[in-house]
């Protein structure tokens, strides 16, 4: 039988009153991870430990949905509200640059853990169905007292179905699941002081409440928020001083669900710190790349690229980090006599994954896990043809005179940069060589758009004098 008045649970050793009306609160039950300690956690809190780790683009987080009904088959969440709560998500996460998408669903019918009773039962059905690499959501049709329950880190959370579409719970339990603390938070600390001018009082917030230094004091907002989002309560801090501002729109606090629409900096950069380092959380934005040196779509063998300092042999892969750039290199910059598709010949590095403004041995990228080409780096290698550039006299067109000025993005300097400049007062005739430690010469056909009044660089330029005298002399 189950019962609408409030509900006592054993949680840390503590007697605490979770009502059902709380739910609409955002109240929740958070699961640490074992051996999680005030010193583990604190590196994850200051300014200095947790700059660095936003990435360069969007992260993309998957999520498998686990549907629990009764053994009936009654009980489970609608798709639409599914839909609804996961759009919310990413509308919530946008900021934070972290995105969702459901990779997969199941379902789990069984009597016992369609109402999560207690933490027992919740930590029993978080144990099922687990897929690693993807923050597992079960949905259940009921929980005593509370809206959700997450691991704190982690990679599993419950979210009620009532309270999935609220804007607030779902949201709030996946920031547990970041690392994010309630900001009213005593587990690793003590409770924030609100002022320093007190005799005996001084700043506590990189050992107080959730151990991030811009969320406010929060004697906890449960009951003290009214619908205009104001703090109504009395509270008075360890020093005695009642005058508490709290942040009433956190996402992490026990606000009001339509009060809920931030995050901080700080807690944004200590979920990337998480993604970034913690080995629970890591494998959420980890991503096989694919790393191959290509003549044409045939995979060069026996060659090797660079991430980073990491060498990575041709058509083998490295795991990277979601959203982070990184610098990539190969370490061919040309094959010479090589016998590919294209023929034997000069083959030399052209661009990567096909996007021929990507024209340098060493190129930056962003990992995106949502697309093939940001999942995989392409070095191609197109073959060279011999070619002369001359000035030529209209009276006297066997006669080279002057010199030329000569743009060539590929060629490669002898510090190992690709500045792509003009290389000036070259004598005519002149035969490009387009590298540093070039063996033979050659250039690349066809360079430039389709529409060649409008050339997609890189393309090759060449310039000489504007005038010639009698003599042949040009300037």
């Amino acid at each position: 039988m189950r019962y609408s008045i409030p509900r006592f649970i054993l949680l840390f050793g503590f007697i605490i009153v979770w009502p059902i009306q709380a739910r609409s609160q955002g109240w929740c039950g958070v699961i640490p991870e074992e051996g999680m300690t005030f010193q583990k956690a604190a590196p994850y809190a200051t300014m200095q430990e947790l700059a660095g780790y936003r990435p360069a683009g969007t992260r993309h987080i998957n999520l498998t949905i686990h549907i629990v009904r009764y053994a009936n088959g009654s009980g489970g969440i609608a798709q639409n509200t599914i839909n609804t709560a996961v759009a919310q998500l990413n509308t919530t996460y946008t900021p934070a640059l972290i995105q969702f998408s459901v990779t997969s669903t199941d379902y789990i019918d069984d009597d016992t853990y369609a109402y999560v009773d207690n933490l027992q039962e919740a930590e029993e059905l978080m144990a099922m169905n687990v897929q690693p690499a993807t923050i597992n959501v079960y949905f259940v049709p009921g929980a005593a007292g509370i809206c959700g329950r997450a691991y704190q880190p982690g990679i599993r959370l419950i979210v009620v179905n009532g309270c999935a579409a609220d804007g607030k719970a779902f949201p709030h339990e996946v920031g547990h699941n970041l690392f994010l603390l309630h900001t009213h938070d005593t587990n690793y600390g003590t409770e924030r002081i609100t002022r320093t001018d007190i005799t005996g009082c001084t700043a506590n917030c990189a050992s107080a409440g959730d151990l991030l230094c811009d969320t406010p004091a929060d004697p906890n907002l449960y009951g003290n928020v009214n619908t205009s989002c104001q703090w109504t309560g009395s509270a008075t801090d360890p020093c005695g001083y009642t005058n508490y501002a709290p942040d009433t729109h956190n996402y992490m606090s026990y606000t009001l669900s339509s009060c809920a629409n931030q995050f901080t900096e700080q807690q944004i950069d200590r979920m990337h710190m998480m993604l970034s380092t913690y080995p629970t959380i890591k494998p959420l934005i980890e991503v096989s790349i694919a790393m191959a040196n290509k003549d044409a779509n045939t995979t060069i063998s026996g060659s090797t690229l660079q991430v980073n300092t990491t060498t990575v042999n041709s058509g083998s892969s490295i795991n990277l980090l979601d959203g982070n750039q990184y610098p990539g290199k190969t370490n061919h910059e040309r094959f010479t006599n090589f016998s590919g598709s294209q023929g034997t010949g000069n083959y030399k590095h052209n661009e990567w994954n096909g996007d021929k403004v990507q024209f340098r041995l060493l190129e930056n990228f962003i990992v995106n896990r949502t697309t093939d080409l940001g999942k995989k780096r392409d070095a191609n290698f197109v073959i060279l043809t011999p070619a002369t550039i001359k000035n030529e006299l209209i009276d006297a067109p066997s006669l080279a005179v002057g010199t030329i000025d000569f743009q060539d993005p590929w060629y490669l300097g002898s510090d190992g940069t690709q500045p792509n400049q003009f290389q000036v007062n070259l004598t005519s005739p002149f035969s490009p060589t387009g590298a540093y430690n070039h063996t033979t010469g050659g250039v690349f056909l066809n360079q430039g758009g389709p529409d060649p009044t409008h050339p997609v660089p890189p393309y090759y330029s060449v310039r000489t004098a504007a005038t010639c005298d009698i003599n042949y002399v040009c300037t």
